[in-house]
């Protein structure tokens, strides 16, 4: 028997088809030379919160010096990343143009937050979880070949404490096409999040953390859709407005025979006199571009999320040991699957070996725990 390490990326990776998994995590195989954009991108913006968000109440490096380092050090400056509007495509924008704009936007609207302390940043855990006491291969022949235990491991995005509330949160930032009750509906039941969320009382405890008294309340979202701002004029209620004509510089100025002037004339009027001018509030107002969606968590909850993780476990153990077949699960996802060309020489009954060793390499999906003390 042995003991086996879990990540929540193969947990969702097995849910969707276990002979990916199968490939990915006990092959351990990766594509060479194939990184998705989305995974790039995503990658550097949760960088760039880390070295912001840096442990106790000041910040750090500036988001947008990481993200332009980040860009550069790829050699990324031509990358472009599709963005969406209303589920359409609107544009592809270069990588470092688009991230720039996005993280000065995130800046403009949170600033420092000075009553955000940060415990942790980045943080990696280990939990060791029982496998459930009943077994479907309790005393059946196979029954010895059963894992003896299960490590939940991970990495928190942040762990920080509001100063406001005196409340704990685990915070998770996500990059996303847009926003919408699509994209958050399912945070109430989100795994990842969820999970960790379920062992981090007990991890950052026993990493000296927390007190022993303090609980996490939940997870705190952190969104930002991959589009650019719009930079039109905002009046003081918060609303885009259009270009302002000669009238509402009349109205504005509010002086005896400004009515007479040329728009020009009025223009260079409300500078020297330091008024600002807006239009007519436009009827097309822009998308919101962030948002911060807290969600609170129960002890049910926490139990619900060990018992699947011990169930998700004793799934993973069944295949790993040959009990069961590793299914798989064709859906439009396999287009985007790394695994998709040997897959159809498999259901073809072709030999998919050497495509395999000249195709892919392989990896260690734990080696940032195995080092990790528990």
């Amino acid at each position: 028997m042995s003991e086996v390490m879990l990540r929540t990326s193969e947990r969702n990776l097995f849910k969707r088809c276990q002979w990916a998994w199968e490939r990915e995590y006990i092959d351990r195989l990766k594509i060479n030379g194939r990184e998705s954009i989305a995974l790039w991108f995503g990658t550097g913006i949760h960088l760039a919160m880390e070295r912001w968000y840096i442990p106790g109440r000041e910040r750090g490096v500036d988001p947008r010096k990481t993200w332009r380092d980040y860009v550069q050090k790829a050699q990324a400056d031509t990358k472009y990343v599709n963005t969406y509007h209303d589920g359409d495509f609107a544009e592809a924008v270069p990588s470092l143009e688009l991230g720039l704009d996005m993280l000065e936007g995130y800046l403009e609207h949170y600033g420092k937050e000075p009553n955000i302390e940060v415990i942790s940043a980045e943080q990696t855990f280990q939990v060791e979880i029982p496998y459930p006491e009943w077994h479907p291969l309790d005393g059946r022949k196979g029954a010895e070949a059963r894992d003896s235990k299960g490590k939940y491991v991970g990495t928190f995005d942040q762990v920080y404490r509001d100063h406001d509330t005196g409340k704990i949160w685990l915070k998770d930032f996500k990059t996303a096409a847009q926003l919408g009750s699509s994209a958050t509906q399912y945070l109430p039941l989100d795994d990842q999040a969820g999970s960790y969320w379920a062992v981090a009382d007990y991890t950052l405890r026993k990493q000296g953390l927390i007190g022993k008294n303090e609980r996490i309340s939940g997870i705190v979202y952190d969104y930002l859709v991959k589009a650019k701002r719009d930079l039109r004029p905002r009046n003081a209620e918060g609303f885009v407005t259009n270009k302002p004509q000669k009238k509402h510089y009349v109205a504005a100025l509010n002086e005896p025979g400004v009515d007479k002037l040329k728009l020009a004339d009025l223009e260079s009027l409300a500078r020297e006199r330091g008024v600002v001018v807006f239009g007519e509030v436009s009827a097309n107002q822009p998308r919101k571009l962030l948002e911060r969606v807290p969600v609170y968590r129960n002890p049910t909850e926490r139990r619900r999320q060990i018992n699947r993780i011990q169930d998700d476990l004793e799934a993973m153990s069944l295949v790993r040991n040959g009990v069961l077949p590793a299914t798989k699960t064709p859906t439009r996802e396999c287009s985007f699957c790394q695994f998709r060309e040997i897959c159809e020489m498999d259901e073809s009954g072709d030999d998919w070996s050497i495509m395999k060793e000249r195709v892919f390499s392989t990896w260690n999906p734990y080696e940032a725990h195995e080092k990790k003390e528990d």
